[in-house]
């Protein structure tokens, strides 16, 4: 499936919330494992219409009719979590009761899993508009947990778009997602045999955002995080700066970002507007990190042979934590590494697989007493 459609509406950022819905219709089609000729059709039909019609489409009562029947679709492919509950290997949907609210998440457990060993937890957050599903099968990062034995857990934001509630970059009234991933991970560690220093968040883009978020509140119990097109706060009109808190333990990072990310911009000399203000340059997440983690000052450098990527390693930190930094100089706001088509934001780099070096990263920083 095109990645356009779940991370990358053509009004992402601006507030025009006409395109963004009608991708958010084209996640629900997408997500629903249905072969039948209806919902193929209605596949095709958003795919024809999503970018040439959308406000005539958005205009109509249309809209939430197919929404509603999509989301009810998808409802009964869940099962609710509770004390007789057990998760099984593969890919499943399941259904969590947190802050009052039902929220769902996709679970995936190699087949190798049979509760008597440890395995790694990863917390694997979509961005804007997407969903646990479409993050899955963009990133690949199931395969990855196949080969290593992984667990990871696949959540999913609320909204039309989907977004996760940072603080810093949604509307105040939306769900509490932090309590809800906080919940989630609580029920995985109670029903799940997880090894204790090894478990993992990573995100893309909006999922980038609240992975730091996560990181930082948790980072007791969080030994690393993955973030792609990803930011720690934004900047408010007056100047005043809104951002993750700080965090109470080291935690190690690795980051990758495009110079060509039009939606959330490496730096600050292209800012992109969130609905109260900028988000802050890659640049004040990784010297936050480095701050926090106690890292050399002074990276080292590599550069690819074809001077496209620019890989900064800051070592030295407490308890072995370092902070890396992926600079993609062709970058967009892909996830590098995915091979899936996006109309108007181009090929996702394929030099480097951001799957792969999270998951070697990942491996090569647990937590450390």
């Amino acid at each position: 499936m095109s990645q356009s459609f779940e991370e990358e509406s053509q009004h992402f950022w601006d507030g025009r919330d006409s395109a963004n819905h009608l991708a958010a219709f084209h996640i629900c089609i997408w997500s629903l494992e249905v072969k039948s000729f209806a919902f193929s059709f209605i596949r095709r039909f958003i795919d024809c219409f999503i970018f040439t019609c959308p406000e005539y489409l958005m205009k109509t009562q249309l809209r939430w009719g197919l929404i509603m029947l999509c989301l009810g679709c998808c409802a009964f492919q869940a099962q609710a979590v509770d004390d007789s509950v057990r998760f099984q290997a593969g890919s499943y949907s399941y259904v969590l009761r947190a802050d009052d609210r039902e929220r769902s998440f996709l679970l995936h457990i190699p087949s190798t899993y049979d509760g008597r060993k440890p395995f790694p937890l990863i917390l694997m957050l979509h961005g804007r508009t997407g969903s646990g599903r479409s993050i899955e099968k963009y990133s690949g990062m199931s395969e990855i947990a196949d080969a290593h034995e992984c667990i990871v857990a696949y959540p999913d934001a609320l909204g039309f778009p989907t977004s996760w509630n940072t603080g810093f970059d949604t509307d105040p009234h939306q769900a509490d997602d932090v309590a809800f991933l906080h919940a989630l991970l609580l029920e995985l560690q109670k029903k799940l045999s997880l090894d204790g220093a090894r478990i993992f968040v990573a995100g893309h883009s909006s999922g980038a955002l609240m992975a730091y978020r996560m990181g930082a509140g948790f980072s007791e119990t969080f030994a690393a995080i993955g973030a792609v097109a990803g930011s720690i706060g934004r900047t408010e009109p007056d100047g005043h700066i809104i951002a993750i808190p700080e965090a109470v333990q080291p935690v190690s990072v690795i980051a990758f970002h495009g110079r060509k990310d039009e939606y959330l911009p490496y730096d600050t000399a292209k800012r992109a507007i969130v609905k109260y203000g900028y988000f802050l340059p890659v640049a004040d997440a990784m010297e936050y990190w480095i701050r926090r983690n106690g890292c050399a000052s002074i990276p080292k450098k590599e550069v690819s042979s074809s001077g496209n990527i620019v890989k900064e390693t800051y070592s030295g930190g407490k308890k072995g934590t370092e902070v890396v930094l992926y600079t993609i100089q062709d970058g967009n706001h892909r996830w590098p590494g995915d091979k899936t088509t996006a109309w108007f934001q181009g090929r996702a780099n394929a030099e480097i697989s951001a799957t792969q070096l999270i998951w070697e990263f990942f491996d090569h920083h647990p937590k450390q007493p």
